[in-house]
């Protein structure tokens, strides 16, 4: 698979939280975005990391992750865990042991990058928590808006409704330093090493090769959507 960097995005970094498989990683490469580290606790996970990824990665529960140790990055990315929001569980919110956005929210703050990228479920603005998180972050100097961006806007067979909160901070720690000396040229150079591991197929087409007449309705719906999902923004 050939990558070429993103104009524009090409000198920026990346930090990954809730890393898991590394999502946000290849599409931060894709973009051209370099990744600096990841931190994962699951041990399968981050072996999995390692195999696909040249960059540090910090098998470590993010608990007792100390941010004063990390590479200071432009973009800290993440999707805390969706159990305390699922309508499919017991809808804890804060009251739930796994609601880890606190941790994240404490490295944001340390860390102090210039782009914050957070994934959840539909279900954290319905109980609060999105609002809460967008108070939390434009306390700490960011501007937030949120997304409803799901699967079906890429093409997948069913809706899996998404929020991504992207925040901004043109006052930043890591935008009063020398950001960009990742320089065009050393970044076809990092992915040339990412192109030489282990990489996943080629993209393949969602949409089977039916004649029925469900194939075609659900083509249609799926056309009316993309043209204004990504449009949709929540205040």
């Amino acid at each position: 698979m050939k990558i070429e960097p993103t104009e524009g995005w090409s000198s920026y970094t990346m930090g990954s939280l809730f890393a898991g498989t590394g999502g946000f990683e290849l599409a931060g490469i894709w973009a051209g975005i370099k990744p600096i580290w990841s931190n994962e606790k699951n041990k399968k996970s981050a072996q999995g990391l390692r195999r696909k990824f040249r960059h540090q990665i910090i098998e470590q529960d993010i608990k007792t992750l100390d941010a004063k140790q990390l590479p200071t990055v432009d973009i800290i990315c993440g999707g805390d865990p969706c159990q305390p929001h699922s309508v499919a569980g017991k809808r804890k919110g804060t009251d739930d042991n796994r609601f880890l956005w606190p941790e994240m929210l404490r490295i944001v703050k340390e860390v102090c990058p210039i782009f914050v990228l957070n994934e959840n479920v539909s279900g954290s603005i319905t109980n609060g928590v999105l609002d809460l998180k967008m108070d939390a972050l434009e306390s700490a100097g960011y501007t937030c808006q949120a997304y409803n961006i799901p699967a079906a806007s890429v093409g997948a067979l069913h809706i899996r409704a998404r929020i991504w909160l992207i925040a901004f901070n043109a006052n930043s720690c890591s935008n009063s330093r020398n950001t960009r000396e990742l320089s065009q040229s050393s970044s076809k150079e990092w992915l040339s090493e990412f192109e030489q591991l282990e990489q996943p197929g080629q993209p393949v087409s969602l949409w089977p090769d039916l004649t029925d007449s469900n194939h075609k309705r659900l083509r249609e719906q799926y056309n009316a959507s993309q043209s204004t999902v990504l449009q949709e923004g929540l205040s």
